[in-house]
């Protein structure tokens, strides 16, 4: 007669669930899948993974791609402001050196005629380098005061002059096409 064997940890016991898996058939407690079936799901698994790994490299290119963008783009607009200051400023040059040569000028023949006129010649090459840039004047004396181009200092009471004209201009103001670059400071009649 066969002695009973006190159980031990070590021996097994197989559930059924472990031998349907040796019969190779894969049970949860969902559903039921063949081996064929485990193995084509972990290859779509494994596929999936390896687009999302995909995927995720191509992101992380892009990403860096951009960042590449935004940097390159900075510093092209930084050397954009530069080349535009470097400009602005070589059309002045040659009004300076007006200005150099009429100090100069102003020590050997100091007469207000000559000085007059040097100062008129330096001031009409400067609003030419300011009109070649699109800077023009605002027109304020004896027009209608308008916030959007004037900056109103002081009120007057003049029963002479309509109400809210501009009848003095202590700075005047400039433009470039349709941006304000400083509003004309003006004296207003109420």
């Amino acid at each position: 007669m066969a002695k009973n064997k006190p159980f031990n940890k070590k021996d097994k016991v197989k559930s059924e669930d472990e031998e349907q898996i040796e019969n190779e058939d894969i049970i949860t407690e969902e559903f039921k899948v063949s081996k064929e079936e485990y193995d084509k799901l972990v290859s779509d698994a494994e596929e999936l993974q390896k687009s999302v790994d995909s995927y995720k490299d191509m992101y992380q290119r892009l990403m860096a791609e951009f960042d590449n963008y935004k940097k390159r783009t900075i510093k092209e607009r930084e050397t954009n402001r530069l080349d535009a200051k470097l400009d602005v400023i070589t059309k002045f040059l040659p009004v300076i050196d007006n200005m150099e040569r009429a100090r100069l000028s102003f020590q050997t023949d100091a007469s207000v005629e000559s000085i007059q006129q040097g100062t008129d010649m330096v001031f009409k090459q400067i609003m030419d380098v300011m009109e070649a840039e699109d800077v023009t004047a605002i027109e304020s004396l004896g027009e209608e005061f308008n916030p959007d181009f004037h900056e109103a200092v002081m009120h007057i009471e003049d029963d002479s002059c309509d109400t809210n004209v501009i009848v003095e201009e202590f700075q005047r103001g400039y433009m470039c096409k349709d941006k304000v670059i400083r509003h004309s400071m003006v004296k207003v009649a109420n």
